[in-house]
């Protein structure tokens, strides 16, 4: 399925030419992206038992070969009224 070009917040984008491989488990999440030019993202992301953080390790592989680590954590957000707003969306 081609869907287009999707512009990433830093800029980068990811078009109909990247493949992407998706498994996704009760509570994790493995995601691996390879560009056109041979570049790579593999990354694992783990939901916490309560739910309200999620850590996600990876490696960004440029096509020469070099190798970056890293970790990305998240915070579930919670609004002023106590709620998280789970299945909801506020446009940002």
């Amino acid at each position: 399925m081609t869907v287009g070009t999707l512009t990433l917040t830093d800029g980068g984008t990811i078009s109909s030419s990247t493949t992407v491989s998706v498994r996704l488990s009760e509570d994790t999440l493995e995601a691996t992206f390879k560009g056109p030019a041979g570049e790579s993202d593999t990354q694992t992301c783990t939901l916490a038992a309560d739910h309200t953080q999620m850590t996600c390790r990876g490696v960004l592989t440029e096509r020469e070969g070099q190798a970056v680590n890293y970790v990305d954590v998240y915070d579930r957000r919670e609004r002023g009224d106590g709620a998280t707003g789970a299945g909801e969306r506020d446009g940002h």
